[in-house]
């Protein structure tokens, strides 16, 4: 297992790859062999999401970039536009 891969295994048994700061982008193509969803996670904002997505993240973990923001929904919706389709409620 890579050291920056996560597994978990419960009663749905479901997992998922995170990737932190400081992790090489290029790492996103190698965790893509392990055929999970990958997340990335720390210090993500509108700026720097899109590379992170380009790269092979299926999932953005957002916390201090979303709810610092003045308009909290508005930087939601602005997020949601950064994948190809449209995410409903």
């Amino acid at each position: 297992m890579l050291p920056w891969a996560w597994n978990y295994h419960g009663r749905d048994a479901w997992q998922l790859a995170v990737v932190t700061p400081g992790t090489p982008l290029a790492l996103f193509g190698e965790a893509r062999s392990l055929g999970v969803p990958l997340v990335a996670i720390g210090g993500i904002t509108l700026e720097n999401a899109p590379q992170l997505l380009r790269a092979g993240a299926d999932c953005l973990a957002v916390i201090s970039d979303l709810f610092d923001a003045p308009d909290i929904a508005g930087r939601a919706r602005s997020y949601g536009k950064l994948w190809p389709h449209e995410i409903t409620q």
